[in-house]
């Protein structure tokens, strides 16, 4: 096998300086090693540290995903997520969690996720992302069916109505590709996504792990990304662990029943912490 010289197909534009890429991830596993230094943080419950943040971007479940846009915008600019919640099932004034939609969990499904958002609820949503590379059979009839329904009627009659119809030969196109998924999603040599039009999308194919909560239609989530949660008396050491284990900058904060609470961002904790390093400077 002939070898190729990667310094001539990749030259550097750097002035011949090279540089590395650092992450969140790895800025909180170098201060883990280092954790001592932080005393008495680590021990500190999130709610006596003020970590936790209550304005949370949320959407109803029985609500369409696709109003959920703008806050899946502002969520992703912030580094965390849409929280899909059920006010009717909890007391009053009390919001249960159910799932969440990340940037994460986009980021493993392919182009045709985006039927999905504008025609679907936000819990019929949360089931598609559950495994988007293989959706149960009931959700991408339901996909087709009201994408068909949408393009049926007049423009600018629903708010959701005006994507689809601006480019109809886009959506078209997308409806023939929704057509072969269905066709691809129901063979059981598409385990891994293959059979997806456009080829597996899951980057990462991360752990799937049964979420806490269940639909009322019957669906189990689980989201490839987490959501992770933890309790307002959790510790700083615990929450940065669990962020770790899951590999996203938040954590949800629940109480008992799955209530929700919060969110405790990364950045967040990574500022109390250089301001306990800035006392001592």
């Amino acid at each position: 096998m002939a070898s190729v010289n990667l310094s001539i197909l990749l030259p550097k534009d750097h002035g011949g300086q090279e540089y590395c890429w650092l992450t969140v991830e790895d800025v909180l596993r170098f201060l883990l090693g280092s954790i001592g230094v932080f005393s008495p943080l680590p021990a500190m419950s999130i709610e006596a540290l003020g970590l936790i943040g209550f304005d949370v971007q949320m959407i109803e479940v029985e609500q369409a995903a696709c109003s959920a846009l703008e806050a899946i915008k502002l969520a992703c600019q912030d580094s965390s997520a849409v929280a899909v919640v059920d006010s009717t099932k909890a007391s009053p004034g009390a919001i249960r969690f159910v799932g969440d939609i990340s940037c994460s969990a986009l980021q493993t499904c392919n182009e045709l996720a985006s039927l999905a958002l504008l025609t679907l609820s936000a819990e019929d949503f949360l089931a598609f992302l559950e495994d988007c590379r293989k959706p149960p059979q009931v959700l991408v009839d339901m996909i087709h069916s009201r994408v068909c329904e949408i393009l049926g009627l007049i423009k600018g009659k629903s708010s959701y109505i005006e994507p689809l119809t601006s480019k109809p030969e886009s959506t078209t196109f997308l409806l023939h590709k929704l057509e072969m998924w269905g066709e691809s999603s129901s063979s059981e040599d598409d385990e891994y996504g293959c059979g997806s039009p456009t080829g597996p999308h899951d980057l990462a194919h991360k752990w799937h792990s049964k979420h806490p909560c269940s639909s009322r239609k019957g669906f189990s989530f689980r989201n490839q990304s987490g959501p992770s949660f933890c309790s307002p008396d959790s510790s700083l050491m615990a929450v940065l662990l669990q962020a770790l284990a899951h590999r996203e900058h938040y954590v949800w904060v629940t109480r008992e029943d799955n209530l929700l609470i919060g969110i405790v961002n990364i950045r967040d904790i990574l500022g109390v912490m250089f301001n306990h390093i800035m006392m001592f400077i």
